[in-house]
């Protein structure tokens, strides 16, 4: 498989939650993406990805 950001080939290959959970994040906190773009990409809400934002600089 070659590289991808495409959000539907990313998805059958994560293992485990975490991975999930981080790879709905990375493109926003390593790179400053927009959270809408990221929103409309993911299918979650732009409110649930600012409080999950926030929460991740928070640790």
């Amino acid at each position: 498989m070659e590289h991808t950001d495409d959000w539907e080939l990313l998805l059958p290959l994560f293992e485990w939650p975490e991975q999930q959970a981080y790879e709905e994040l990375r493109p926003l906190v390593l790179f400053g993406d927009s959270v809408a773009e990221r929103s409309r990409e993911t299918g979650i809400p732009e409110r649930t990805m600012y409080r999950r934002v926030e929460r991740f600089g928070e640790e």
